[in-house]
């Protein structure tokens, strides 16, 4: 998680008190929105592609064998990452404007939701992989929640251009997510 704090943490220290001084002008609040989206977009692939990539040898290195199931895991996380930094994006205009209710139904909701899911498919004899699997939906769903928020309380609209690289990021995350763990002994060699 070190490295989702990297992002998150210039989220907090430039992008939500710039949000704060610009309540009245929605031009500039969109084109800010719209400025970090893109920022986190192209940031947070490389981190999480490197991550990705490095995983293996990471277990590999600092546990023992019995620990490359969590390679499985950590992919489905991984790709929740890259929809948590994206969604943060958008749930910072809650922070911003006080809209608290909203944030904490957001930040509850998720909370909740993944305790109680995960308990369920754990007794359930689900595999540990479910776990990564949960977040990461849940995640999905946290990142529809805040973009709709931003679309209907600011009128906030992706450029295509945006949305595009967005995907693209995405799909490259996946790919490279699923050759790695596909080959994953190969890179713990």
């Amino acid at each position: 998680m070190t490295y989702v704090t990297l992002i998150l943490t210039s989220l907090s220290a430039y992008y939500l008190p710039t949000l704060t001084t610009l309540q009245g002008n929605g031009e500039e609040r969109n084109q800010l929105i719209q400025q970090y989206f893109k920022f986190t977009t192209f940031a947070s692939i490389p981190l999480i592609g490197s991550v990705v990539v490095l995983k293996p040898w990471a277990i590999h290195l600092l546990y023992s064998e019995e620990f490359s199931q969590a390679i499985y895991t950590m992919r489905w996380m991984l790709l929740g990452d890259f929809f948590k930094i994206s969604s943060w994006v958008f749930a910072m205009p809650m922070l911003a404007y006080a809209d608290m209710r909203s944030y904490l139904i957001g930040e509850f909701s998720w909370n909740v939701a993944f305790v109680l899911i995960t308990a369920i498919a754990l007794s359930a004899g689900q595999g540990i992989e479910s776990i990564g699997i949960l977040f990461l939906i849940l995640y999905v769903l946290y990142f529809l929640y805040a973009y709709f928020y931003c679309v209907k309380k600011y009128r906030f609209r992706l450029t295509n251009a945006d949305s595009i690289s967005w995907i693209l990021g995405l799909i490259f995350l996946l790919l490279l997510s699923f050759v790695i763990s596909q080959f994953h002994f190969f890179l713990t060699v």
